[in-house]
């Protein structure tokens, strides 16, 4: 398996194939997750000075974005990493420093990690809304 890591648009993330939901596998798709961040930043202010995306496989992403709020010199990121081969959980981080890996690790001063079970999506959504407040 060619598990070469390689940059990608957020559009190609969007092309990926979701995986169907199994009885013990509740998928994320790497649309949700984007679109839920950038509305979240959005709605606070955050305005996206600089992103980056990487794939693998068209299985693993990761992916972060640099912000500024409005009238404001201090930068903060916002990391995060999906998987639609159940080898890594939906993560994100948020913070003053973010630290995104190419080998997937992806952490910060705010960290959501939760394997794709249940509730993930809202568990997801909470995540995101409560912590892009904090930024």
């Amino acid at each position: 398996m060619d598990t070469t890591k390689y940059d990608v648009t957020r559009e190609q993330l969007f092309e990926a194939e979701v995986p169907l939901a199994t009885s013990s596998y509740s998928p994320v798709s790497n649309r949700q997750l984007i679109e839920t961040i950038e509305e979240e930043l959005d709605k606070h202010g955050l305005i996206i000075t600089g992103s980056a995306f990487k794939a693998a496989d068209n299985n693993r992403m990761i992916g972060f974005y640099k912000l500024n709020r409005q009238n404001s010199d201090m930068g903060m990121m916002l990391g995060f990493g999906n998987s639609y081969d159940k080898s890594s959980p939906v993560k994100l981080s948020a913070g003053a420093q973010v630290f995104v890996c190419s080998n997937g690790c992806v952490s910060g001063e705010y960290m959501f990690k939760r394997k794709h079970t249940g509730s993930v999506y809202n568990d997801m959504l909470q995540f995101v809304s409560e912590n892009i407040k904090q930024l």
